[in-house]
């Protein structure tokens, strides 16, 4: 069954309101670890709240697959055997990381 991006936000923003509700009488996790908690599942919200402002899809590739398929356009385009240079890792980086489209922005101002 597929979830919509909005409902797994909502799913999250109930989440963590319940656990804002439980973890002060919680005796059984130290203050550490409840702090650790929320702050992943406040990560999760924030990621998923970009991908839905953005439009891109919650199945986003991973870091390698994105690598690999650099990777293979270069020795398609060079004809030479390719390795995961640093600016291929960093080509990776920025996308997921969503610089891509500020940089081209601030690129084109130039």
């Amino acid at each position: 069954m597929a979830i919509s991006l909005d409902h797994q936000i909502e799913e999250l923003e109930y989440e963590l309101r319940m656990r804002a509700q439980v973890y002060p009488r919680s005796r059984k996790m130290r203050e550490g670890e409840k702090a650790l908690h929320v702050a992943r599942m406040q990560a999760v919200l924030k990621t998923l709240r970009f991908l839905g402002g953005n439009n891109i899809p919650a199945e986003m590739p991973r870091p390698a697959d994105l690598i690999a398929a650099l990777v293979h356009i270069r020795q398609v385009a060079t004809g030479a055997p390719g390795e995961a240079t640093q600016e291929i890792r960093a080509i990776v980086e920025d996308v997921l990381t969503g610089m891509v489209v500020p940089k081209l922005k601030e690129e084109a101002k130039q």
